[in-house]
Parts: structure tokens; sequence; C-alpha cells
């Protein structure tokens, strides 16, 4: 009805908004809730944590991200274009192994982790995987970039070569950095 009236897309929007709207007045007058007051003593434990959870979280974003801010900053868009397409591609390698390692690994962990010599070897040996498939990939990217970016990206990403290859160093000793952050307590 709403597109046969004029409203073009806006028919697909309302019709969903609508929809939820009506399914969720038949739900509530075909089984009324109950609403009770929540007991601020039965939720202290849950805010508390939830507020460490929340302040932590904000912590890690601000760490992860400060970067980008002080550069958009101090440097403006185009520096912030150019260091955020070579971050991009110094952490491209760096998710990829750190994502099938982070599938892996907490099963190994899990089934030591009552051992902790056990576990010292394999974060050992976990960050030396790392390490040893991270750097031939950093050292790559340092002697290919100046040769690689211009017929693969473009003229116009010339600028990102020096970062890039700084930047592919920064992921990979950050990959390893977080081995022992993760898994060292």
């Amino acid at each position: 009805m709403l597109a046969l009236a004029g409203l073009q897309y806006w028919a697909l929007v309302l019709g969903q908004v609508v929809g939820q709207m009506l399914l969720t007045v038949v739900v509530l007058s075909w089984v009324p809730p109950r609403f009770a007051w929540p007991r601020l003593t039965a939720l202290r434990e849950v805010l508390t944590f939830s507020r460490a959870i929340l302040v932590g979280r904000l912590a890690w974003y601000v760490q992860t991200r400060s970067d980008v801010a002080v550069i958009g900053t101090l440097l403006g868009g185009p520096a912030l274009g150019i260091y955020s397409m070579a971050d991009s591609l110094a952490r491209l390698p760096v998710e990829k192994i750190g994502a099938l390692l982070s599938q892996v690994t907490p099963a190994f962990m899990a089934t030591h982790q009552g051992d902790r010599d056990a576990l010292k070897r394999l974060t050992l040996t976990l960050t030396e995987t790392l390490a040893l498939s991270m750097l031939p990939i950093a050292a790559g990217m340092l002697l290919l970039a100046p040769a690689c970016v211009g017929p693969l990206l473009g003229s116009r990403w010339l600028d990102i070569i020096a970062p890039l290859q700084v930047l592919a160093f920064a992921a990979t000793v950050d990959a390893v950095g977080a081995v022992f952050f993760r898994f060292s307590s």
C-alpha cells in the first residue's frame, strides 16, 4: 500500500517498521508482560563487572585509535588517508594469521590449563610460530613496497610506501607482543 501511495523506497523502510510495531502490539496484547522494578542490590555485582568491562573496552579503543586522532588533527585529512591505507595493508597479514591462530590456540591452552610449564611452552611455540611467519612477510613488504604499490594500487598511492614499510614491522611486533598480553597471565 505504501508503494502504491508513491513513497518509493520509503515503502520498504516503513513497511518493516510498521510490521514490527504491529507484531509487538499483537504479542503484548496476547501475553501482557509483568513489569517489575529492578532491585539495585541484586544488580550491584553485575553493574560493577559491567563498569569494569566498559572502562577496559573504552581504554582499549582509545589506545588503539589514538594514532588516527593525532594524525588527523595534526596533519589533516590527506595524511590520515595515507596513514589509514598503509596501516590497513600492513595489518592485513597479521589479521589473517592472527585469526587462524586465535581459532586454534584456546583449545590447546585449555587442554594444558593445569600445567604451567606446558602453558609456557605453548606460549613460546605460539610466539615463535607467529614471529617466523610474520617477519618474512614484513620483510617482503619492506623490500617490495616500492616496486609493487604503483602497479597494484596506482600512482596516487605512492605516498603510502614509507608508512607501509614502517607499519609492516610495527604490526608484526604488535602481533607478537599481543601473545604475551593474552596468554602470559
